[in-house]
This record gives structure tokens, C-alpha cells and sequence, in this order.
């Protein structure tokens, strides 16, 4: 039961990440029209269209850093092994299989939920 709510959290998390992402880039899209009409208004109302586009650029490079973010966590996660079960540990080899599968699911979670501090610490966004 534990391994189904740990399951279900995580996906559930990942989803929404993944999907607050989308949803906010067709956001600046349906804007856009409007940041790129400031453009031959002066300079200051032109920032208006460099912040559109430095926040459009960046919610598009967050959608590659999660996805880089799953592809490099789920080959890392593939090599994490609890060792060789021998003596007692084969009898509860299913319930070590799923404790490794857990953590497996939470440091995935907890990459993809950091791909956008990751991003804006790294390149200052």
C-alpha cells in the first residue's frame, strides 16, 4: 500500500510539473502579440517585448532541462542496486525491490520539481 501512495504521488507531481510547463508556455504564446506590438513603442515600453521574450525562452529551456532531468536521473537511477541478497535478504527481495523502486520515484520527483531553480540559478533567469 505504501509503494501504490508513493507511486501515485510522485507520477502525480511529475504530471503536473510537466504540465503547469506547457500550460504556461501557450500562455506567453497567446501574449505574444501583444509584448511584440511594444517593440516601436520607445525604450521603455520595448522591455516590455526583451521580457517576453527572455520569459519565452526560458519556459521553452525548462521543458528541455526536465527532460534532461528525467533522461540522466532515470540512467542514474537504473545503476542503483541494494547489493547481492543472500540469507534472509532473499526472503523479502520483493519488499527491498520496492523500497529501491521508491527512491527511485522520489529522486525523480524531486529532480523534475528542481529543473526550474536549477535553471534560474545557473543562468541567472
Amino acid at each position: 500500500m505504501l509503494f501504490f501512495i508513493v507511486c501515485l504521488v510522485c507520477s502525480g507531481i511529475i504530471f503536473f510539473t510537466v504540465y503547469a510547463r506547457y500550460l504556461q508556455l501557450y500562455m506567453i504564446v497567446a501574449v505574444g502579440p501583444i509584448a511584440w506590438a511594444t517593440i516601436p513603442g520607445g525604450h521603455g515600453v520595448s522591455n516590455t517585448a526583451s521580457a517576453w521574450i527572455r520569459t519565452f525562452l526560458a519556459k521553452c529551456f525548462e521543458i528541455v532541462i526536465i527532460a534532461l532531468a528525467i533522461s540522466i536521473g532515470g540512467a542514474m537511477c537504473k545503476s542503483i542496486s541494494f547489493g547481492d541478497l543472500t540469507g534472509i535478504g532473499e526472503l523479502v527481495d520483493g519488499a527491498i525491490q520496492a523500497l529501491q523502486s521508491m527512491a527511485t520515484m522520489i529522486i525523480m520527483t524531486g529532480a523534475v520539481k528542481g529543473a526550474d531553480i536549477f535553471m534560474h540559478r545557473t543562468f541567472g533567469l
